[in-house]
């Protein structure tokens, strides 16, 4: 089974000012990521980024463990509320979406299932809903360059 960081909250937006955010909130020990514009990840990196923004752990289960994510992040939206209306009133932000990590299965056709409590909660945020499917066999490292990217 692949383990990693299945469910992440992604925000950005090209004149979100992340550090005055963050100085406002209670998020820190779910912060994963903060990247600004302009600047760059690694020496290597060919171009900076072109927004400021940040990844939030929202679940760590597994991702062949959904509905364990599901639970996860309601829980998630639950404890960080407050930052989280902050966060979708705070000027310069362009986007936030949850993105669920999930491990592709061997079937005709994979479907996965929602509930609508998470979708109402989501929505009445302004939370967009990303789904990334993983082959079972990704090693760690690749999940981790996934998470790192805004």
């Amino acid at each position: 089974m692949m383990e990693g960081m299945s469910c992440v909250l992604r925000a950005s937006g090209t004149t979100f000012d992340v550090d005055r955010y963050l100085t406002q909130t209670e998020l820190s020990p779910v912060v994963i990521r903060v990247f600004r514009q302009g600047e760059r990840d690694w020496p290597g990196q060919k171009l900076p980024h072109d927004s400021s923004g940040l990844n939030l752990r929202a679940s760590e289960a597994e991702f062949s463990a959904l509905s364990t994510q599901i639970d996860d992040t309601l829980t998630f939206l639950d404890t960080y509320a407050a930052d989280l209306r902050l966060l979708t009133s705070f000027p310069g932000v362009e986007d936030i979406v949850l993105d669920f990590g999930i491990e592709d299965r061997d079937v005709a056709a994979q479907a996965d299932y929602f509930p609508p409590g998470l979708l109402q909660r989501m929505g009445a945020l302004n939370i967009g809903l990303v789904v990334s499917r993983y082959p079972p066999d990704v090693p760690e490292s690749s999940i981790e360059m996934v998470n790192s990217v805004p």
